[in-house]
């Protein structure tokens, strides 16, 4: 298939040449931040919810105790300063000390699993709705959100959510990227995927290769994966991490991405094995370093991982672009609402 590229910001290419502003561009956290309301589970911060969405969470129901899942309460912030929140009705129980119970039952449950629970109810009721689509196969950890640099999996898990939810909630999006490149002198080409057109989000657009199931989705061996191959790079200690959200403004998130390298041989081609990618396609330096300046064709988060791939291998042409406001860009705290 040939590879096509719609032109970004209209037909000046003065609007779309820095690629810095691109950057920035997906960071639209000041702009809307008033427009979200923290969710807390006592005493964390665990996401945000969009207030044009709140009215439709506390319609939904819990499975459990039959009441509301969320409630509006106005609590203090580390400062001291009164904040309207949205709590979970059966997190407030707990800190109460109140007895658990479902239809009427002492429950012996854990409150991870009591508050996956009414996630779970939550995932039915947006499904109700239309909100979201179905369920997803994966589930994601709920933890808390105060820890703005320190980026692990030392924070407690507070409950379970199906991973179509967790966006609605303003949870940490998490994205694993593999970069298949080959290399003939100092000439560098790119394998792209393009993502099936049944994928909820952003169908038909360009992603890296992505090493999740990199067998499965892209016919990697396994055994090319490995920190004893020195054709691979770990990158995962320097994520990219922006506020990222829709384009309406909704699902606003901090968004980790981590990027992995690994150089194929030349005669190697990827193949869609699972039909989450339509196909592949192999970019070179000058072409991507043209679409991520000018096109659409590559989803709009990923021009920020593309650009530092080609930072890291000398690619880019930069400029007016300064490199180091651009890495600056691509690397920023959370947003604290609380």
């Amino acid at each position: 298939m040939q590879k096509q590229s719609k032109v970004w910001g209209g037909n000046s290419a003065a609007a779309a040449a820095s690629l810095v502003e691109r950057v920035k561009s997906l960071d639209r956290s000041s702009e809307l931040k008033k427009q979200y309301t923290p969710i807390v589970i006592q005493p964390h911060v665990v996401g945000a919810a969009q207030n044009r969405l709140i009215s439709t969470l506390l319609e939904c129901n819990s499975t459990q105790h039959g009441g509301s899942v969320f409630f509006q309460d106005r609590i203090p912030n580390s400062r001291g300063e009164y904040v309207d929140v949205l709590r979970f009705t059966i997190d407030q129980a707990i800190v109460r000390g109140e007895e658990k119970t479902v239809d009427g039952h002492i429950s012996n449950r854990s409150n991870e699993e009591l508050l996956s629970c009414e996630l779970d109810s939550l995932t039915d009721f947006l499904i109700r709705r239309e909100i979201i689509a179905d369920r997803h196969a994966d589930l994601y950890p709920l933890r808390p959100l105060e820890r703005l640099k320190d980026i692990d999996d030392e924070r407690p898990t507070l409950a379970l959510v199906n991973r179509n939810v967790a966006p609605y909630l303003g949870m940490d999006s998490l994205g694993v990227h593999l970069h298949c490149y080959q290399k003939e002198g100092p000439i560098i080409k790119l394998w792209l995927a393009k993502r099936a057109p049944t994928k909820s989000h952003h169908a038909n657009m360009l992603d890296p290769n992505v090493t999740k199931e990199a067998y499965e989705e892209a016919g990697v061996p396994s055994e090319w994966i490995r920190k004893a191959n020195p054709k691979f790079s770990d990158l995962t200690h320097d994520p990219i991490t922006i506020n990222t959200s829709k384009a309406d403004g909704s699902c606003m998130k901090h968004s980790i991405y981590y990027s992995c390298d690994l150089e194929v041989p030349r005669s190697w081609r990827p193949r869609a094995v699972d039909g989450e990618v339509e196909e592949f396609l192999s970019y070179t330096m000058n072409e991507l370093e043209h679409e991520l300046r000018y096109g659409t064709a590559v989803r709009p988060s990923m021009v920020a991982v593309l650009v530092d791939f080609m930072i890291r291998h000398g690619q880019l042409k930069m400029g007016n672009d300064d490199e180091e406001i651009l890495r600056k860009a691509m690397r920023n705290e959370r947003l604290s609402l609380f």
